[in-house]
């Protein structure tokens, strides 16, 4: 005798094909819609496109140089800027090597440091530091001069003009047939700071003085300079002793100011390298000698 098959399902296999529901329910609703996808990636990409146009623009239209900034501490001008620069009429900005023109201008000994930027749409910026002149050296054959810097720097001056020139004082003693642009001169040393030290202390004294003397030679055995002599319009030579330089410019500004009211300007000599007096030598007459005794003050 057969038993008979139960077609009724098992409780366990109810709860099985329920679980199974549930879980296509929950594939179902993780699924994302591919429309809403497209429709969020497109949007993506539409954000990141509107973002990078100007810069598309920017490289895709070529932009010609209509205009050209340049700024400078010294006296450099535009004329110079472009002759070194050697730009093209009618140039695209995009087209200007800015790291090229940079170099060119460095190669100058007068120029410190220098920018080259492009500013779109159409502009070329340039910026210069240059080198400030202290005192001009005359070259060895006579014919031309050199700069002299506050570093001790030795540059061709570009640009400065005759009035500006007149003004700067000349640096004698040293041996000019060794000196070269790019050079370092250290016997200066000394002097430069002697002579930024006056400037701060009597800037209208100092801008009267034409001639700064050194002495090499001393330079060279002692490692300093143990005098610095100045000539100027109304002293013929000022013997300064290197140091104590306030002292010695409080004591110059007073016989200066005795000399011009008592009229006895110009004067010959004025030593100021004794600590507590001063060596005036007044001009000599047409009846005096010129290597007569100085008076004691």
């Amino acid at each position: 005798m057969c038993a008979k098959t139960s077609k009724t399902p098992t409780k366990s296999a109810k709860k099985a094909s329920k679980s199974e529901r549930k879980k296509t329910t929950s594939v179902r609703k993780n699924r994302v819609n591919p429309f809403v996808l497209f429709i969020f990636m497109f949007g993506v990409f539409f954000l990141v496109f509107l973002s990078s146009k100007p810069i598309i623009e920017r490289l895709a239209v070529q932009h010609r140089i209509q205009n050209i900034e340049f700024s400078t501490n010294g006296c450099l001008d535009r004329t110079w800027i472009l002759k070194v620069l050697q730009l093209q009429r009618e140039m695209e900005l995009n087209a200007v090597d800015v790291q090229a023109c940079r170099n060119a201008l460095m190669r100058a000994s007068q120029v410190i440091d220098a920018d080259v930027e492009r500013v779109y749409p159409s502009t070329l910026r340039v910026r210069v530091r240059e080198r400030i002149p202290i005192f001009k050296i005359r070259t060895s054959d006579g014919r031309k001069f050199y700069l002299l810097d506050a570093d001790g720097y030795v540059f061709e001056q570009i640009g400065t003009t005759k009035d500006k020139l007149i003004h700067i004082p000349y640096i004698l003693g040293l041996d000019t047939s060794c000196i070269s642009i790019g050079n370092n001169i250290p016997s200066t040393k000394d002097l430069l700071a002697f002579w930024n030290q006056a400037s701060r202390f009597s800037p209208e004294l100092v801008k009267q003085w034409r001639v700064a003397v050194v002495d090499e030679e001393a330079y060279r055995l002692m490692g300093h300079l143990p005098f610095i002599e100045v000539r100027t319009a109304e002293v013929r030579s000022i013997i300064f002793k290197n140091g104590s330089t306030a002292a010695q410019l409080e004591k110059l500004e007073y016989i200066l100011s005795d000399a011009r009211k008592r009229h006895q300007l110009p004067l010959q000599r004025i030593d100021l390298t004794v600590s507590d007096r001063a060596y005036v030598k007044p001009r000599p007459t047409a009846q005096e000698n010129v290597r007569g005794a100085g008076t004691a003050l």
